[in-house]
Protein backbone atom coordinates (compact mmCIF):
# COMPACT_ATOMS: atom_id res chain seq x y z
CA UNK A 1 0.00 0.00 0.00
CA UNK A 2 1.46 3.52 -0.71
CA UNK A 3 2.35 5.48 1.88
CA UNK A 4 0.18 8.58 3.02
CA UNK A 5 -2.88 6.34 1.60
CA UNK A 6 -5.22 5.48 4.99
CA UNK A 7 -6.37 1.75 4.97
CA UNK A 8 -9.88 0.91 5.01
CA UNK A 9 -9.56 0.35 8.67
CA UNK A 10 -7.92 3.56 9.20
CA UNK A 11 -10.35 5.42 6.62
CA UNK A 12 -13.82 3.78 8.37
CA UNK A 13 -12.02 5.16 11.71
CA UNK A 14 -11.75 8.87 10.27
CA UNK A 15 -15.66 8.80 9.38
CA UNK A 16 -16.70 7.79 12.20
CA UNK A 17 -14.80 10.27 14.21
CA UNK A 18 -15.99 13.03 12.02
CA UNK A 19 -19.59 11.41 11.98
CA UNK A 20 -18.90 11.98 16.14
CA UNK A 21 -18.05 15.16 16.21
CA UNK A 22 -20.85 16.14 13.58
CA UNK A 23 -23.31 14.48 16.13
CA UNK A 24 -21.84 16.14 19.20
CA UNK A 25 -21.81 19.70 17.34
CA UNK A 26 -25.59 19.01 16.01
CA UNK A 27 -26.87 18.89 19.48
CA UNK A 28 -24.97 21.31 21.40
CA UNK A 29 -26.39 23.60 18.46
CA UNK A 30 -29.90 22.48 19.42
CA UNK A 31 -29.30 22.62 22.93
CA UNK A 32 -27.38 26.17 23.71
CA UNK A 33 -27.80 27.53 20.34
CA UNK A 34 -25.66 27.81 16.74
CA UNK A 35 -24.40 30.85 18.03
CA UNK A 36 -23.41 30.04 21.78
CA UNK A 37 -21.59 26.91 20.71
CA UNK A 38 -17.23 27.18 19.57
CA UNK A 39 -15.05 25.05 18.13
CA UNK A 40 -13.40 24.35 21.25
CA UNK A 41 -16.62 23.35 23.27
CA UNK A 42 -17.38 20.72 20.35
CA UNK A 43 -13.74 19.24 20.51
CA UNK A 44 -13.57 19.33 24.15
CA UNK A 45 -17.19 17.75 24.22
CA UNK A 46 -15.76 14.65 22.37
CA UNK A 47 -12.72 14.65 24.00
CA UNK A 48 -9.96 16.15 21.34
CA UNK A 49 -8.11 19.13 20.87
CA UNK A 50 -9.07 21.75 18.55
CA UNK A 51 -6.16 21.12 16.51
CA UNK A 52 -7.50 17.57 15.81
CA UNK A 53 -11.14 19.50 15.68
CA UNK A 54 -9.69 21.05 12.52
CA UNK A 55 -8.45 17.72 10.83
CA UNK A 56 -12.27 16.99 10.21
CA UNK A 57 -13.71 20.22 9.82
CA UNK A 58 -12.72 23.69 8.58
CA UNK A 59 -15.23 25.07 10.70
CA UNK A 60 -18.31 24.69 12.72
CA UNK A 61 -20.49 25.89 9.61
CA UNK A 62 -18.70 23.07 7.46
CA UNK A 63 -20.40 20.80 10.26
CA UNK A 64 -23.67 22.61 9.18
CA UNK A 65 -23.06 21.50 5.53
CA UNK A 66 -21.99 17.89 6.12
CA UNK A 67 -25.73 17.57 8.29
CA UNK A 68 -27.47 18.91 5.48
CA UNK A 69 -25.54 16.46 3.00
CA UNK A 70 -26.44 13.52 5.47
CA UNK A 71 -30.11 14.39 5.52
CA UNK A 72 -29.53 15.28 1.75
CA UNK A 73 -28.74 12.12 0.85
CA UNK A 74 -31.74 10.78 2.50
CA UNK A 75 -34.24 13.69 1.21
CA UNK A 76 -33.01 13.33 -2.71
CA UNK A 77 -31.78 9.99 -3.02
CA UNK A 78 -34.32 7.60 -1.17
CA UNK A 79 -37.33 9.41 -0.55
CA UNK A 80 -38.57 9.48 -4.29
CA UNK A 81 -37.86 5.97 -4.50
CA UNK A 82 -40.47 5.92 -1.80
CA UNK A 83 -42.68 7.76 -3.74
CA UNK A 84 -42.79 6.21 -7.17
CA UNK A 85 -46.24 5.03 -8.74
CA UNK A 86 -47.62 8.32 -6.47
CA UNK A 87 -49.89 11.24 -8.46
CA UNK A 88 -46.84 13.75 -9.44
CA UNK A 89 -49.10 16.22 -7.14
CA UNK A 90 -48.86 14.14 -4.47
CA UNK A 91 -45.61 13.58 -4.94
CA UNK A 92 -44.53 17.70 -4.76
CA UNK A 93 -46.69 17.99 -1.82
CA UNK A 94 -45.47 14.83 0.18
CA UNK A 95 -41.75 15.56 -1.09
CA UNK A 96 -42.14 19.52 0.06
CA UNK A 97 -44.46 19.55 2.91
CA UNK A 98 -43.70 16.46 4.73
CA UNK A 99 -40.51 15.29 4.36
CA UNK A 100 -38.81 18.66 3.46
CA UNK A 101 -40.64 20.06 6.47
CA UNK A 102 -39.66 16.98 9.18
CA UNK A 103 -36.24 18.52 8.47
CA UNK A 104 -36.83 21.82 9.01
CA UNK A 105 -38.67 20.71 12.43
CA UNK A 106 -36.07 18.04 13.36
CA UNK A 107 -33.20 21.08 13.35
CA UNK A 108 -35.47 23.66 15.14
CA UNK A 109 -36.35 26.69 14.27
CA UNK A 110 -33.29 28.70 15.89
CA UNK A 111 -30.77 26.37 14.12
CA UNK A 112 -32.70 26.57 10.80
CA UNK A 113 -32.12 30.11 11.38
CA UNK A 114 -28.98 29.87 11.58
CA UNK A 115 -27.96 27.93 8.83
CA UNK A 116 -30.54 29.95 6.44
CA UNK A 117 -29.33 33.76 7.57
CA UNK A 118 -26.09 32.68 7.43
CA UNK A 119 -26.12 31.08 3.99
CA UNK A 120 -24.91 28.01 4.72
CA UNK A 121 -26.79 26.72 2.07
CA UNK A 122 -24.99 23.44 -0.18
CA UNK A 123 -25.13 24.67 -3.79
CA UNK A 124 -25.92 20.91 -4.29
CA UNK A 125 -28.88 21.06 -2.00
CA UNK A 126 -30.21 23.74 -4.82
CA UNK A 127 -29.47 21.96 -7.44
CA UNK A 128 -30.98 18.53 -6.40
CA UNK A 129 -34.41 20.36 -5.18
CA UNK A 130 -34.75 21.93 -8.61
CA UNK A 131 -34.15 18.37 -10.33
CA UNK A 132 -36.54 16.77 -8.20
CA UNK A 133 -39.75 19.20 -8.16
CA UNK A 134 -39.43 19.70 -11.96
CA UNK A 135 -39.36 16.20 -12.49
CA UNK A 136 -42.51 15.58 -10.69
CA UNK A 137 -44.05 18.90 -12.61
CA UNK A 138 -42.52 16.80 -15.89
CA UNK A 139 -44.46 14.04 -14.59
CA UNK A 140 -47.74 15.89 -14.16
CA UNK A 141 -47.77 17.56 -17.43
CA UNK A 142 -46.84 14.05 -18.90
CA UNK A 143 -50.19 12.78 -16.99
CA UNK A 144 -52.41 15.43 -18.08
CA UNK A 145 -52.45 17.32 -14.68
CA UNK A 146 -50.76 20.07 -15.73
CA UNK A 147 -51.90 22.40 -18.41
CA UNK A 148 -50.52 21.85 -21.83
CA UNK A 149 -48.35 25.05 -22.37
CA UNK A 150 -46.93 24.77 -18.44
CA UNK A 151 -43.59 26.05 -17.87
CA UNK A 152 -42.15 23.65 -16.54
CA UNK A 153 -38.92 25.39 -15.03
CA UNK A 154 -41.36 28.74 -14.12
CA UNK A 155 -43.30 25.99 -11.93
CA UNK A 156 -40.29 24.04 -10.11
CA UNK A 157 -38.81 27.64 -9.24
CA UNK A 158 -41.75 29.07 -8.07
CA UNK A 159 -43.12 25.39 -6.13
CA UNK A 160 -39.37 25.93 -4.33
CA UNK A 161 -39.83 29.86 -3.75
CA UNK A 162 -42.91 28.91 -1.64
CA UNK A 163 -41.06 26.42 0.07
CA UNK A 164 -38.23 28.38 0.74
CA UNK A 165 -40.32 31.27 1.94
CA UNK A 166 -42.20 29.20 4.13
CA UNK A 167 -38.87 28.50 5.94
CA UNK A 168 -38.00 31.69 5.92
CA UNK A 169 -41.07 33.15 7.74
CA UNK A 170 -41.36 29.76 10.15
CA UNK A 171 -37.76 30.98 11.19
CA UNK A 172 -39.21 34.29 11.50
CA UNK A 173 -42.14 33.44 13.62
CA UNK A 174 -39.66 31.57 15.96
CA UNK A 175 -41.99 27.97 14.83
CA UNK A 176 -44.95 29.29 16.16
CA UNK A 177 -47.10 27.42 13.48
CA UNK A 178 -47.40 24.17 11.97
CA UNK A 179 -44.58 24.44 9.12
CA UNK A 180 -46.19 21.21 7.73
CA UNK A 181 -50.25 22.68 7.24
CA UNK A 182 -48.54 25.76 5.85
CA UNK A 183 -46.13 24.16 3.60
CA UNK A 184 -48.90 22.53 2.13
CA UNK A 185 -51.86 25.28 2.23
CA UNK A 186 -49.35 27.55 -0.01
CA UNK A 187 -47.99 24.66 -2.46
CA UNK A 188 -51.81 24.06 -3.19
CA UNK A 189 -52.29 27.26 -4.29
CA UNK A 190 -49.30 27.58 -6.37
CA UNK A 191 -50.04 24.14 -7.88
CA UNK A 192 -53.66 24.82 -8.59
CA UNK A 193 -51.81 27.70 -10.91
CA UNK A 194 -50.37 25.64 -13.02
CA UNK A 195 -53.10 22.61 -12.93
CA UNK A 196 -55.72 21.34 -15.73
CA UNK A 197 -59.26 22.74 -14.63
CA UNK A 198 -60.16 19.33 -13.54
CA UNK A 199 -57.33 18.05 -12.12
CA UNK A 200 -56.47 17.03 -8.55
Amino acid sequence: MPKGRPSGLASQKSEDTKQLLSDIAYRLFKEQGYDHVGVREIAAEAGMTTGAFYYYFKSKADILNHHAKMKGDWLFFQIPLQLEGKNPLDKIRMFLAQYLCEIFVEEGWELCESRMFARYYDKRESSELFHIVRQFCQEALEQGLFSPDCPLDEAASDIILVCRGVEYDWCLRQGRYDIHQRMLHLINVTLSHYQQTDAT
